[in-house]
């Protein structure tokens, strides 16, 4: 229903001009050492959101691009969109949301770095691959070390991947000394990339990568920040219908919030609490 809707269409559209529009200047950046244009990169991405509706649209519209060919440019583009709609829900000023989603769309640029045969590479890396696609927040801080623009766009290139209980690299540094808006990028950076398609693997659905940062979210990610994404993505499925793991299909009616990832589901006449059945689950939002 969603993938045949003008708002749908008109999103997909403007998402593929885009994502050629900012693949063309962040090569430029990259290649030829052009200087960044702040106000065109926000351009592009600002664009997008008020191609929908309301935040909730925006997140059904981003579940059903999820077979989208998830390029490094897509990934920053769709980052940099969550990480502004988290700032928001944070309450930040108008100037800190605009910076937070150039630190979304900027996270990456290190991976340019990396040999297309490891970045492309159709199946799981291996441990030797992965150690150098770690190597791209330190290159991503290097290319942007020097341009003009906020330390926190240089800070979240190279701070993305740590975590706040020092589990994360390149520094393994705690969370008193992560600049907080790589802290955002770093939330958004983990849902988009666990609930996108990779070729080893179809997208996971969104509250099984919510049941995952509710297991282990508190330690890793700066826990006012993880609490309210969390908060505000579930709520946006409300009323949505879903099949649970035992082939079950249900609307969500009601969100449990001691734990998020298990609302209570009526199917039919029955009323499904997924907090008292452990071995059910979300498995597809449909």
């Amino acid at each position: 229903m969603i993938q045949s809707s003008p708002e749908f269409k008109k999103y997909k559209q403007d998402f593929d001009e885009t994502i050629d529009e900012f693949k063309d200047n962040i090569n430029d950046i990259v290649q030829k050492g052009a200087d960044i244009n702040t106000d065109e990169l926000l351009n592009q991405a600002t664009a997008l959101i008020k191609d929908t509706s309301t935040v909730s649209g925006f997140f059904h519209i981003l579940h059903n691009m999820r077979q989208y060919d998830d390029l490094t440019f897509a990934h920053c583009m769709n980052v940099a969109l969550i990480s502004n709609v988290l700032a928001g829900w944070l309450g930040m000023s108008k100037e800190d949301i605009e910076t937070a989603t150039l630190c979304g769309l900027l996270h990456d640029i290190g991976k340019l770095s990396i040999p297309d045969h490891i970045i492309k590479k159709p199946s799981q890396l291996t441990d030797e691959e992965y150690e150098i696609v770690k190597t791209h927040t330190v290159a991503g801080f290097n290319l942007l070390k020097d341009k003009d623009i906020s330390i926190h766009i240089k800070n979240s290139a190279l701070m993305h991947h740590e975590k706040c209980d020092g589990s994360g690299y390149p520094l393994g540094i705690d969370g008193s000394k992560i600049d907080p808006f790589a802290k955002i990028v770093g939330i958004a950076d983990v849902y988009e990339a666990m609930t996108a398609a990779r070729v080893y693997r179809g997208p996971l659905c969104p509250f099984q990568v919510i049941d995952i940062f509710e297991k282990e979210g508190l330690q890793k990610y700066e826990a006012a920040y993880i609490l309210k994404f969390l908060e505000n993505v579930v709520m946006t499925y409300m009323n949505h219908r879903v099949r649970l793991s035992d082939g079950t299909k249900g609307d969500i009616v009601f969100i449990n919030h001691a734990r998020l990832s298990r609302p209570m589901i009526k199917s039919g006449s029955n009323f499904i609490d997924l907090t008292k059945t452990p071995n059910i689950y979300i498995e597809q939002i449909i």
